[in-house]
């Protein structure tokens, strides 16, 4: 089984995998302590994307074979910082 097989995944599943709400899961995606993903705000609303790959990575489901530590991850095209509230 691989992380390149997974669909983003959804706020929900990884606030059910870690045992925390939701809010919890948001707000740590918005201030970067869980680097699994970005927010990106889009007028009034906005919306999350979570990283499949970065997910596997940080939860520890498998190394990063392209980083010697194992466990940062470069970011990805879908998460652009400046974006971000």
């Amino acid at each position: 089984m691989s992380w390149k097989n997974y669909r983003s995944y959804t706020v929900s599943e990884i606030a059910d995998f870690m045992g925390k709400s939701e809010v919890f899961v948001r707000k740590s995606i918005e201030n970067g302590s869980l680097p699994i993903g970005c927010y990106v705000r889009q007028g009034t609303k906005g919306s999350y994307y979570i990283s499949p790959k970065r997910a596997w990575v940080w939860l520890g489901y498998v190394r990063d074979e392209e980083n010697t530590d194992g466990y940062s991850t470069p970011l990805h095209d879908e998460c652009d910082n400046d974006s971000s509230g």
